[in-house]
Order: structure tokens, then C-alpha cells, then sequence
């Protein structure tokens, strides 16, 4: 009962690779029925060159399924068969080594974050320095076309910076909020600064339903940001309404 149940499976065998023991292990990692009375060498041809070390295979079952199995060997002399009797202990490692690959990948985008973090630095560097010539050639120069170059110029260089500070957030490391904010509030909030915006259709009628209260933790720039994000994005859907 013991050998039947134990977690690694467990196949004997003799010189020919006719099986004599197949546990409930050995037949769930290989996907078959009884083992015994079947040939072993026809379903890991491996064990044909038994080995006392252990040794990681790739055994397929088909072209699609593939596991990877941990294999070691050991043989004793049996009077029974008047012959050696292999013992092969089998293990399934194909979860650990999917486990082992996804680390190394989080590890590797670890490392890819790390150096484009520094690359971004490194870029806002001389993007300041370009700003700042930039601004001064704009107080020496008194030709019109000049200054309006120089005013797109100076446009780019803070949308590049804007760029390089979202992704800089994006690849540190985020704490978990812990700030209290009053949704209800935000939202008038962000409402209210939308009847300002004379870009936006002014003819919209708000229903506005909201508790008295409603407060979660969170960060309330990314919260007001997302929430002004989803409104516009719905003024601007309504765009090919036609105007009563």
C-alpha cells in the first residue's frame, strides 16, 4: 500500500524492460493505465541505459504534450527472476521547471527595467540642457518664424520629459496606496472642471447620482486622471449626436 500511494513513481522491470510493478504515481505521471505485463522501454525508450545518477529527460507522449521528467535507476539481483531487477523512481518536474523558467523571465524583465530606467536618465539629461539653449536663443532672437520654431522645439522636448516620467512611474516598483479619498468629492471635482472646458459640448445634460460618502484608498491624481479620462472619452462619443 505504501509503494502504491507514495508520491514519486516507481517502476520495475526487468534486462527486457517487462514490467513486474507500476505504482498509481508512475501511472499518473506517464498517463496510463496498469503498467504491469507492458513493455517500459516502449514508453520511456531512456531506461533502455539504466544509470544510478539522476538525470532530467524531455519524454513526449505526443508531438503536442511534452513533461519533463526526473529519472534515477537502481538494480538489484532477484531470485525470483533468477536475473537483475531495475527500480526506476520517476518524478514529474515539468510545474518546478515552468515555475524555474517564469523566475528567470521576471528576472530578465527585472534587469531590462533596470538599464532602460538608466537609458531614460541619461536621456533627460541633455534634453534639459537642449531646453535651456533653447530658451536662451529665444530672448536673443527678435525674428518671428525663429521664436515660433523655438516655441515647438521647447513643446517637444516637455512632452518628451511628460514621456520619460510616466515610464520611469510605470517601471518602479508601486506601493500599495494608503491614502483616503473621498470619491464623491473627485468626481464633482472632475465635473466641475469640465464645464470650463470649451473644447467639450456645452449643450449636455449631467444627472449626477452619488452618495454623501464613498472613500477608498488609493492615489487621488491617478483617480481624478482615469475618471476625467472615462468622461471626456464619453463627451467626445456623443460628438456625432446631432445638437437639439
Amino acid at each position: 500500500a505504501i509503494v502504491s500511494h507514495m508520491p514519486s513513481g516507481l517502476v520495475t522491470f526487468d534486462r527486457g524492460g517487462l514490467v513486474f510493478l507500476g505504482n498509481l504515481s508512475a501511472q499518473n505521471i506517464l498517463e496510463a493505465g496498469d503498467l504491469k505485463g507492458l513493455n517500459i522501454f516502449q514508453i520511456l525508450p531512456e531506461l533502455r541505459e539504466p544509470t544510478m545518477e539522476r538525470r532530467d529527460i524531455v519524454w513526449k507522449k505526443s508531438p503536442e504534450e511534452s513533461k519533463i521528467l526526473q529519472i534515477s535507476v537502481a538494480s538489484v539481483y532477484s531470485p525470483v527472476i533468477e536475473g537483475e531487477l531495475y527500480i526506476a523512481q520517476i518524478e514529474d518536474l515539468t510545474p518546478l521547471r515552468k515555475l524555474e523558467y517564469s523566475v528567470r523571465q521576471n528576472e530578465k524583465m527585472a534587469a531590462i527595467g533596470g538599464l532602460a530606467a538608466g537609458i531614460a536618465h541619461e536621456i533627460r539629461n541633455p534634453l534639459a540642457s537642449i531646453s535651456g539653449s533653447v530658451e536662451l536663443l529665444s530672448q536673443t532672437t527678435t525674428n518671428d518664424d525663429d521664436r515660433k520654431l523655438m516655441k515647438i522645439i521647447l513643446k517637444e522636448i516637455s512632452r518628451l520629459n511628460n514621456l520619460i516620467t510616466e515610464f520611469l512611474d510605470y517601471s518602479s516598483p508601486e506601493k500599495p496606496p494608503t491614502d483616503p479619498v473621498d470619491m464623491v468629492s473627485l468626481v464633482k471635482e472632475v465635473l466641475d472642471g469640465l464645464k470650463l472646458d470649451a473644447k467639450l459640448r456645452q449643450d449636455i445634460l449631467l444627472k449626477i447620482n452619488l452618495p454623501e460618502k464613498a472613500v477608498v484608498l488609493g492615489r487621488r491624481d491617478k483617480l481624478k486622471q482615469a475618471f476625467l479620462n472615462i468622461v471626456i472619452n464619453a463627451y467626445q462619443a456623443m460628438e456625432s449626436i446631432s445638437r437639439p
